[in-house]
């Protein structure tokens, strides 16, 4: 089967700058986002009163939907045991040029409509594999990566393309969002390892879509407090969606979309790492069980957009 992942050497690359200009004109049809490389990314940033500072375990935090989660959800399982790192991960043409079709500053872009997962990504999780390629669900084509949560993590990691990136991904879950902490995706410091080094997470709690910092269990929900749902994001069961993301780590900036719709207490610019991996599947920390799907994945230096 034919599969539209398409990572090119550093060679073609080269003959294929000596074919065309150097600097294309802009494609109208990609969303509206300066890239990563302009030193200037005050536009792409929203208005000083729409960013939410750092969490903290002060009181006026918590009424606002930023909190130390510290003594009150659960810890991370003990750090002590090792993931189970399969399959080195292909490094050498992680900087080309993508599919058609994934926007002009993606790196890579994956379908999964191959045979097997792809060798760019490898497992990062605790216990047996929970991790497969699905030929019966899909958000495009026929194929889509299926996450069973069996365990405390159970993800697929890739290198980031840079210190800065966007990312897109369509997932969808067989439940409602849990009011325990998990974790879909995330980027951070190191080979993959959820217990070495900062991370910046994306996942649910308290029945909505939030984020987290890993060294201080700092989060922000999506409702923006704590006590409520009202203009929570909330990602329904047995539903595609499209889920877009900034990680910046030089800028500390983390960004979320939801369908095209930014979420707006999804938006801070006092959270960073040294991002070198990024990973994708269900780390849970608290909650019961469940399968999510993902497809049509895509990271690169400027927002890609959904499909």
């Amino acid at each position: 089967m034919y599969a539209r992942t398409i990572l090119l050497t550093p060679a073609s690359i080269c003959l294929t700058l000596l074919m065309v200009s150097c600097s294309p004109e802009p494609d109208d049809s990609t969303p509206n986002d300066t890239p990563l490389e302009a030193k200037d990314m005050a536009e792409e940033r929203q208005p000083s009163d729409m960013r939410q500072p750092a969490a903290n375990a002060s009181d006026d935090m918590k009424e606002t939907g930023q909190r130390d989660m510290r003594g009150e959800d659960p810890v991370d399982p003990d750090p002590t045991p090792e993931p189970d790192m399969k399959r080195d991960v292909d490094t050498e043409d992680m900087n080309q040029i993508a599919a058609p079709g994934c926007g002009d500053g993606a790196t890579l872009c994956d379908d999964f409509e191959g045979d097997a997962i792809p060798d760019h990504f490898r497992e990062v999780n605790f216990g047996p594999s929970a991790i497969a390629l699905d030929t019966t669900v899909s958000h495009s084509g026929s194929n889509s990566i299926k996450v069973t949560s069996s365990q405390f993590t159970q993800m697929l990691a890739t290198p980031v393309p840079g210190p800065a990136f966007y990312g897109r991904v369509y997932l969808m879950s067989d439940t409602p969002m849990n009011p325990g902490h998990n974790t879909y995706i995330n980027a951070g410091e190191g080979d993959g390892d959820p217990n070495h080094g900062e991370w910046i997470r994306i996942g649910e709690h308290r029945e909505q879509l939030e984020i987290n910092r890993k060294s201080d269990d700092a989060e922000i929900l999506s409702s923006g407090d704590y006590n409520s749902l009202d203009g929570a994001t909330q990602l329904a069961p047995d539903t595609w969606y499209c889920l877009e993301f900034l990680f910046d780590g030089p800028n500390k900036e983390v960004r979320v979309w939801v369908d095209g719709d930014p979420v707006m207490n999804l938006h801070t610019t006092e959270w960073g790492a040294n991002y070198q991996t990024f990973k994708f599947g269900y780390e849970r920390y608290h909650g019961p069980d469940k399968t999510l799907w993902y497809d049509d994945l895509a990271l690169g230096t400027q927002r890609i957009g959904c499909l």
